[in-house]
C-alpha cells in the first residue's frame, strides 16, 4: 500500500473519488425513483405496494455498480463499509476519508436529480428513509445494524475469497441488499448506507433521526470487517486429500489419486508410498 500522501500523485485516486460519487448518485436516483412509488405504512394506512419491485431495482443497481467499480476504486459505494475498510486497513485513511465525503456528495447529487427529474418526488421526501410508526430509535438502530452487519459480512467475505473479481461477489451483495428491502423497508426505509439517506435528508431538511442511519450501519459494518479479519481470515483452511468416492459396486479413485497414478507412469515414482486413504 502506498504511503498516505503518495496517493495524491496518482490519477487512480481522483478517478476513484469521482466514480464513488457517481455510483452513489446513481444508486440514490435509480433506486429512489422506484422507492417514491411505494406507499409505505407511514403514508398509506398499512398498504405496501411495489416493495418487491423496489427491492429488485435497488439490489440489481447496486450489483451492477459494484461490478463496474471493483477494479478501480474497490467498489465501496457506502460510507459504513468504507469506515470498516479504514479500520481493517483495507484502504488508507486519506483515501477512505475522501471516499466518505464524495459518497455523501453523490447522495446529495442523486437526491437533487430526483427532485428535478422525477415528478411528485418531493411529496415522498425524495425517497428519504424514515422510521415508521411503532419503530423506536432503539429498534431502528437495531434493524439497520443487523442488516448492515450481514451486508458487510457478505461484502468482505466475497472480497477475501476473490469472488469479488467476477460477478459473483457483487451479485451476492446486491441480492442481499434487495432482500433487505423486502424485510425492513416498511419499518426503517432500509438504508444500510448512510450516503443513501444523507442526500434526501439534506434536501428535505429532515434530519431529526438521521443519526440512526449512521450509528447503526457504521458500527455494525466495522464489527463485520473486524470479524472477517480476526475470526475467518485467521482460520487457515488445511487441505486434506479427498477420500475415494464409494459406490455400491466399487470404490472409485479420487481425482487426486488418478493424477498421482498418471504422474507415476511418466516418472519413477511409487504412489503406494503416499498416505492414501481408502474406503472401509
Amino acid at each position: 500500500m502506498l504511503n498516505c500522501c503518495e496517493e495524491l500523485y496518482y490519477a487512480n485516486f481522483y478517478a476513484s473519488l469521482l466514480l464513488e460519487a457517481v455510483a452513489t448518485a446513481l444508486l440514490v436516483f435509480i433506486g429512489g425513483g422506484t422507492f417514491i412509488r411505494v406507499d409505505i405504512p407511514l403514508l398509506n394506512n398499512g398498504k405496501n405496494d411495489h416493495v418487491v419491485e423496489t427491492a429488485a431495482v435497488f439490489g440489481l443497481t447496486l450489483a451492477g455498480l459494484l461490478y463496474c467499480l471493483r477494479n478501480v476504486s474497490g467498489a465501496y459505494v457506502n460510507p459504513a463499509v468504507t469506515c470498516a475498510a479504514i479500520l481493517t486497513r483495507k484502504t488508507s485513511i486519506l483515501r477512505g476519508f475522501f471516499y466518505v465525503i464524495f459518497q455523501c456528495g453523490g447522495g446529495i447529487l442523486g437526491a437533487l436529480m430526483l427532485r428535478e427529474l422525477i415528478p411528485h418526488s418531493i411529496e415522498k421526501d425524495l425517497s428519504n428513509t424514515i422510521l415508521s410508526d411503532g419503530i423506536t430509535l432503539g429498534k431502528g438502530i437495531a434493524l439497520e445494524a443487523i442488516f448492515t452487519f450481514t451486508y458487510s459480512w457478505i461484502y468482505f467475505s466475497s472480497k477475501s475469497s476473490n469472488v469479488f473479481k467476477g460477478f459473483g461477489g457483487p451479485l451476492a451483495v446486491g441480492f442481499f441488499y434487495g432482500a433487505s428491502h423486502i424485510v425492513i423497508m416498511q419499518y426503517t426505509g432500509c438504508s444500510l448506507n448512510p450516503a443513501r439517506s444523507f442526500g434526501p435528508a439534506i434536501l428535505t431538511n429532515k434530519l431529526d433521526h438521521h443519526w440512526v442511519y449512521w450509528a447503526g450501519p457504521v458500527l455494525s459494518a466495522c464489527l463485520a470487517g473486524l470479524m472477517n479479519d480476526i475470526v475467518f481470515k485467521s482460520a487457515k483452511l488445511v487441505e486434506y486429500p479427498r477420500l475415494r468416492s464409494c459406490s455400491l459396486i466399487i470404490c472409485k479413485p479420487s481425482r487426486e489419486e488418478a493424477m498421482l497414478v498418471e504422474y507415476s507412469r511418466h516418472h519413477n515414482f511409487d504412489p503406494s508410498t503416499t498416505n492414501s486413504e481408502y474406503c472401509a
